[in-house]
């Protein structure tokens, strides 16, 4: 790959990976909530969701999800359900009479929303449809964008934790656990906008 493509790629890929939307969110507040280190397994399951869905996507799902359009209506819709359900969490946590903090996200909720996030596959979709070269060296081809896509990924999503984590270290002692979810439960209800 020469450093042409490599920044190209960059400049494609970085606003995608780095922009707000409800993965991104849930990083955020589960850093605030829980710390970096508990917030670890989430992030592994994103990102191992991240990496099987690069290599079907690259491997031919794509022409599949461009012959059937239909399919990333559902994962849009099933994508909303669940973040829907995980802002109901913070909000209920917020509503609660003693200050609780929603469960903390597993890893199991990162392949979860990994597998229903639209922009997930949207995204997949686009880096292939662009950068994918045929020939003789297809299979490293995808090999290789899988790859600087789950290194830019992990970045981004460090980077996410901490400024959650960051947030509630400055947080003054009248931003209660309380405020602290209504913040993530509107935060993720408002993500929903990127997935319409």
């Amino acid at each position: 790959m020469s450093h042409e493509f490599l920044l190209a790629w960059f400049l494609v890929m970085f606003p995608l990976v780095y922009s707000p939307g409800p993965a991104n969110t849930m990083f955020a507040s589960n850093g605030a909530a829980y710390g970096f280190r508990r917030s670890v397994p989430f992030m592994a399951g994103i990102d191992m969701g991240f990496i099987v869905q690069s290599l079907a996507v690259g491997f031919g799902l794509s022409s599949a999800l461009v012959a059937f359009p239909q399919m990333l209506t559902l994962f849009r819709v099933m994508g909303i359900a669940y973040i829907a359900y995980l802002g109901c969490a913070f909000f209920h946590a917020a509503m609660a009479k003693t200050a609780e903090l929603p469960r903390c996200l597993s890893f199991r909720d990162g392949l979860i929303l990994t597998a229903v996030n639209p922009k997930a596959w949207v995204m997949q979709v686009m880096m292939f449809s662009q950068f994918f070269e045929a020939g003789d060296g297809w299979i490293s081809s995808i090999v290789s964008l899988t790859v600087l896509l789950c290194a830019l990924n992990i970045t981004g999503h460090i980077v996410w934790i901490c400024f959650g984590s960051m947030l509630m270290s400055h947080a003054t002692h009248r931003f209660t656990p309380r405020h602290q979810n209504m913040l993530f439960s509107a935060m993720l209800f408002g993500s929903i906008v990127f997935l319409l």
